[in-house]
């Protein structure tokens, strides 16, 4: 299997993580069509309880499997390597259909007692199946990124978010006339059904690429300690993401409750968590699939780059590079996003869900869209230097500030559902806070203040203004909101980026 640079990898997965990004855009604007805002309010409630279960059996299995065959590989230890990737699937397997029968056997008492809505207890059964195909994906997954190739699973991932809509398409024209719990479930079982033919394909792959290799004649580690390597990485990652997503699963909860405490009914309360956490956060986090690209390369690169670390400086060097590079990429593509949104709020409301009452949402979620992308990056970073108990303190604290946060906000009438956009914004400070000490305290890393952030800050500002002044203009012009919306979204980058390069010059002329 060919081995591609850090270049080509993030290149191929920025591209493929923008196609399936915006079929996952494309999913919630034809999810909110169908289903209504309390529908995905609906879908909302039912999606954290999902991610536990997926954190509980196979959270942290990607990076795991993924550092370990980065490791095997580099030593030519292949008949090790795929030992290690035939012991998890067949580990991994075993415990997450024990999971999921507990699941189907509790499912009314969550549905019912935890979730506090019975709606749900179709959509619980249906996401069952997924959680097997998942943890098998994961393992092979983590076998193509330990391999430096991110081809096979950036199109598999295509093809799977291509399913996924087709059968959301057709389950919402069969389901149309059928209660709003059976549509929800519709809703579910096009990503299990997804789920399914991505497991199918990766296989493929796998046994392709399987094949493909002489096995020389090595010594193998017992199927018990290949766990054991497998449960040290992925253990405190699982640990990680399943204490986040309890607290994700109480804030869905809790959100709609604390709601009503300000004065509104169950279904509005509802209906305001589904467009802040179904629509609006959809697209405020769209561009944060370029970020999503570099942390997945960032791990396994930074885990062999680590490895050569005690033995020389170059290591430490090469390490630092990416971090920065990493960074630097992160903070433009977050300034340029901040601006779009905190200038065209209403008009991408309009654009994507044909709403006109997510402007006021999404324009107070740009304040933090900063700080959760350069946190995102920053969680990538210390993955790959092993600092998963790092991350899991950082998480306990952040969760903890979510929960305080939202709960003395959402409550009061006078701030109801944006408080969740002041916790999203002091909560991703206080996180990108945190893993900067850190990442700064492992690596000693050197940051250029003026280059990382001043300068694409200065060109964001430019940005706003641009769009600002020629949006009335321009409406007038085209007389069409969605056309003028699309325009603006061209002329805002192109207007970012000649004033990065103009104002780069003039930074550098001033530092000379």
């Amino acid at each position: 299997m060919k081995k591609l640079s850090f270049v080509q990898n993030t290149i191929l997965l920025v591209i493929s993580n923008l196609i399936t990004g915006s079929l996952n855009f494309l999913f919630s604007i034809i999810l909110s069509r169908e289903i209504g805002a309390n529908g995905v309010g609906l879908y909302q409630i039912v999606m954290p309880l999902y991610t536990l279960f997926i954190c509980f059996t196979s959270g942290g299995v990607v990076t795991a499997i993924s550092k370990i065959v980065a490791e095997h590989n580099s030593r030519h230890n292949m008949k090790q390597l795929y030992k290690t990737i035939s012991t998890s699937i067949t580990f991994f397997s075993f415990w997450t259909i024990l999971v999921s029968i507990f699941l189907v056997i509790f499912s009314p008492f969550i549905s019912t007692h935890m979730l506090k809505d019975t709606r749900v207890y179709l959509s619980i059964l249906v996401f069952v199946p997924a959680l097997l195909f998942i943890a098998i994906s994961s393992i092979l997954k983590g076998y193509f990124y330990g391999m430096q190739n991110t081809a096979f699973p950036a199109i598999i991932d295509i093809v799977e978010k291509s399913i996924r809509i087709t059968m959301l398409l057709t389950l919402t024209v069969t389901l149309k006339d059928c209660e709003l719990n059976i549509r929800v479930a519709g809703a579910v079982s096009a990503m299990t059904a997804g789920e399914f033919i991505s497991l199918v394909l990766l296989y493929i792959f796998y046994k392709k690429s399987y094949f493909d290799v002489k096995l020389p004649k090595q010594n193998k580690d017992n199927g018990l300690q290949i766990i054991a390597d497998v449960l040290v990485t992925s253990l405190p990652l699982c640990i990680n993401g399943f204490l986040a997503t309890i607290l994700g699963t109480f804030i869905a909860i809790m959100i709609p409750q604390r709601l009503q405490c300000a004065g509104f009914s169950p279904e509005t309360s509802l209906a305001l968590y589904g467009k802040v956490s179904g629509m609006a956060l959809t697209i405020i986090m769209f561009p944060s699939v370029i970020i999503t690209s570099l942390s997945t390369i960032l791990v396994p690169i930074i885990s062999e780059e680590s490895a050569k670390y005690s033995i020389n400086n170059k290591g430490k060097y090469n390490i630092n590079k990416k971090i920065y590079a990493s960074l630097k990429v992160t903070v433009l593509v977050a300034s340029v996003s901040a601006a779009i949104f905190f200038s065209l709020s209403d008009e991408l409301g309009m654009l994507f869900y044909n709403r006109n009452d997510l402007g006021g949402i999404v324009f107070s979620l740009s304040f933090g869209v900063l700080f959760v992308y350069i946190e995102s990056t920053l969680f990538g970073i210390l993955n790959g230097l092993g600092k998963q108990k790092i991350l899991l303190r950082n998480t306990l604290i952040m969760s903890s500030i979510d929960v305080i946060l939202l709960y003395i906000l959402l409550g009061n009438p006078k701030i109801n559902i944006y408080g969740f956009a002041i916790d999203f914004c002091l909560s991703h400070i206080m996180g990108s806070i945190v893993s900067a000490i850190e990442v700064k305290k492992s690596t000693g890393v050197k940051i250029d203040l003026n280059e990382l952030f001043l300068l694409p800050l200065s060109a964001s500002f430019i940005e706003i203004l641009i769009i600002n002044s020629v949006k009335i203009p321009l409406y007038k012009a085209l007389q069409n909101i969605n056309l003028t919306t699309t325009a603006l979204l061209f002329i805002g980058t192109i207007a970012f980026s000649v004033f990065y390069v103009l104002f780069k010059k003039i930074f550098r002329i001033a530092s000379c």
